[in-house]
């Protein structure tokens, strides 16, 4: 649920008139009149009077300022829109997944996102298709020698193909590190690779168990 507006300032018109009248005794004691046909009654009523106005316009944000919040929080011009439309559009951006942190975050923008973004679609339709991504965290598969690296991740890429053994293409690999690369963090580095195959042979036995023999119950029928 939406976070109540707080209310800067609660004061009203007779606090106000109060608040001055309280005051009258200490800064000024010869001023023993505080009627309301007193002429300084009346310019603290005056007084009292705009500074409730001010406070009612500080407690509400003009449509101007809505949108210049917007045109901040997105890139995206919404000046056509009305601002209730405007604002649900731009908080719905702002919960859409972009930022790459965890394994969760890594997995969706690649297997959900990646086929809807500018560089997918620069690549033919046989190439931008991701079926299965292994996130392997503070991995560097680049450098098989040393693979063990503090703020780097490897992601794994099996392509979406009929061909036994999918291989994504260089210009699939090339144009999903493009796509991660302002999506990860400052201090993180993700590196995307082609998986590698290994033959695996299963051999199984498969033994007959016995079933154990089922007593008759006193009724004469078997007992299950």
């Amino acid at each position: 649920m939406p976070l109540p507006q707080p209310n800067l300032d609660d004061l009203t018109y007779a606090d106000l008139v109060e608040e001055a009248r309280s005051l009258i005794p200490g800064l000024a004691p010869e001023w023993t009149d505080h009627n309301p046909t007193d002429p300084g009654i009346v310019l603290i009523e005056l007084l009292a009077w705009l500074t409730e106005i001010t406070l009612y316009r500080l407690n509400r944000v003009p449509e101007a300022n809505y949108r210049t919040f917007l045109s901040l929080l997105s890139s995206q011009d919404r000046s056509n829109l009305e601002l209730s439309h405007a604002i649900r559009e731009t908080v719905q951006e702002l919960r859409a997944r972009y930022r790459a942190i965890t394994a969760d975050d890594f997995t969706q923008l690649l297997l959900q996102d990646w086929p809807t973004s500018a560089e997918a679609s620069n690549l033919a339709a046989t190439e931008r298709s991701v079926a299965r991504v292994l996130y392997l965290p503070n991995t560097d598969l680049d450098r098989p020698e040393a693979p063990e690296r503090d703020g780097h991740v490897t992601l794994v890429v099996v392509p979406q193909t009929a061909d036994p053994d999918p291989q994504p293409t260089d210009n699939l690999l090339t144009a999903l590190q493009a796509f991660l690369q302002p999506r990860c963090l400052l201090t993180t580095f993700a590196h995307v690779v082609a998986p590698v195959y290994v033959r695996v042979q299963v051999t199984a036995r498969l033994v007959l168990s016995q079933m154990p023999r089922r007593e008759p119950s006193p009724s004469g029928r078997q007992r299950r």
